[in-house]
C-alpha cells in the first residue's frame, strides 16, 4: 500500500489541496471533475467510470489481497489465473463500494483434484477480511459439488463468491471512513477440467468447423443474470446461446459452452474469457507449471485468428473483439492484445 499512500501525498500536492489527510483522501476518492468527460461517464455498462484516483486505490487493495491469497493458498491450489477487470483494466476500471459491491475480483483456481476444495476454504479462512458466512456457505458447497460431480460424469466446475471488507473494515480505508467491501469470484477447476477447457486435446483449431463445441458445465451460488450466453467473434459480432440451468442444493447448475464455431467463426465462451485476452498467471506449481499449457492455448487461438483473417481479409478481425468487455479495456491493453 506505499504506493496508495504515495498517491494521497503526491495528488494532494498536485491539486493543492489542504487539510488533514481523511478530508484529503475522500476529497480525492469522491472528484466529480472527470464527470464531464464522455469518456468517464455512463456508458454501455450503465456504469460511470471511477476516477483516477479512486481506481488507483482500488487497484492497490486488491493487489495487496490477492498478495495475501497467494501467501495462504499456493499451498491448496496449484494454479490462479487473474481475469477480469483486475486484468484487463487494472488502475482504470477499478471501482470501490460507495454506490455498490465494486468491482469484484475474478479469480481462476486450478487445483489438482476437486478433493482439494475442502482445504482450500480451509486456507481462505487465514485470510484478512474475508466473510465468515461465505466461507461457511463455501465449506457445504463443496462437499455436494463432489457428489454433483460424479452423477454428471462430465467436466463440472466450481464457482462461489467471498465478500472482503464488511465484517471488518479494512485497516488501511477505516481511517478515511470510506466503505472498503468487495467480491472475490472465484472459479475452481480440477487440472483435468481446465485441460478441457483450454482444449489441451484439440491440437489445432484452424482445422475445426462449423459444429465445434465444448460443453461446461457449473455449480455456482446463485442464478443466472440472463438464460442466454453472450459470446463474440473476432470480429465483435455477437452469438447469443442458451444456457440452461436447473436448481440444485445451495445453489444452480448451469451449463454453458466453453467456446462453439458458428459460420467459420471461433466464439471463446465465459470462462475462456476469464482467460482472454491477458493469460494472466498469478501463480503456479513450480513442479507442473501452467505457462506451457496456457502459451499452448494463446497460440491456438492466434492460428485461428490467422485462419479467419485469411477467409476475411477484407474484415476488421481483432483478438480483443472476442471479449464480450473489450470496450472498457484499458487502452494500452487492447494495442498490446491486437498486436499479434
Amino acid at each position: 500500500m506505499q504506493m496508495a499512500n504515495d498517491l494521497l501525498a503526491l495528488w494532494s500536492e498536485i491539486d493543492g489541496i489542504t487539510g488533514n489527510e481523511p478530508d484529503r483522501f475522500r476529497q480525492l476518492y469522491y472528484d466529480r471533475r472527470f464527470d464531464r468527460f464522455a469518456y468517464y461517464a455512463a456508458g454501455r455498462s450503465n456504469r460511470r467510470r471511477p476516477g483516477p484516483f479512486e481506481s488507483a486505490i482500488e487497484t492497490c487493495r486488491r493487489l495487496r489481497d490477492l498478495n495475501a491469497l497467494r501467501r495462504n493458498l499456493t499451498t491448496a491450489s496449484l494454479h490462479a489465473v487473474l481475469g477480469g477487470s483486475m486484468s484487463y483494466g487494472r488502475f482504470l476500471n477499478i471501482s470501490g463500494s460507495k454506490s455498490d459491491h465494486g468491482s469484484d475480483t475474478d479469480l481462476l483456481l486450478v487445483l489438482g483434484d476437486y478433493s482439494s476444495l475442502p482445504s482450500l476454504v480451509s486456507a481462505l479462512r487465514k485470510v484478512g477480511g474475508a466473510n465468515h458466512a461465505d466461507l461457511e456457505s463455501m465449506q457445504a458447497r463443496s462437499v455436494i459439488h463432489m457428489s454433483i460431480r460424479l452423477s454428471l460424469k462430465q467436466p463440472c466446475s466450481f464457482s462461489h463468491k467471498i465478500t472482503f471488507w464488511d465484517e471488518e473494515p479494512d485497516p488501511w480505508m477505516n481511517p478515511y471512513d470510506v466503505p472498503g467491501h468487495y467480491r472475490l469470484s472465484v472459479h475452481v477447476f480440477s487440472l483435468t477440467d481446465f485441460e478441457f477447457l483450454i482444449l489441451k486435446d484439440t491440437p489445432v483449431l484452424d482445422g475445426q468447423d462449423d459444429g465445434f463445441q465444448r460443453i461446461l458445465f457449473d455449480y455456482r451460488p446463485d442464478r443466472p443474470d440472463h438464460r442466454l450466453d453472450h459470446q463474440r467473434s473476432f470480429g465483435g459480432t455477437s452469438l447469443f446461446l442458451d444456457r440452461p440451468f436447473d436448481k440444485a442444493q445451495l445453489g444452480f447448475l448451469s451449463q454453458s459452452r466453453a467456446c462453439v464455431i458458428r459460420n467459420g467463426r471461433y466464439y471463446p465462451g465465459m470462462f475462456q474469457n476469464l482467460i482472454l485476452p491477458q493469460f494472466e498467471i498469478r501463480w503456479e506449481d513450480q513442479l507442473s507449471p501452467l505457462h506451457v499449457q496456457l502459451s499452448g492455448f494463446r497460440w491456438k487461438i492466434v492460428e485461428r485468428l490467422r485462419k479467419e483473417r485469411q477467409l476475411r481479409p477484407y474484415e476488421l478481425l481483432r483478438l480483443s473483439l472476442s471479449h464480450t468487455r473489450s470496450f472498457i479495456f484499458a487502452p494500452h491493453i487492447a494495442r498490446s492484445v491486437d498486436g499479434l
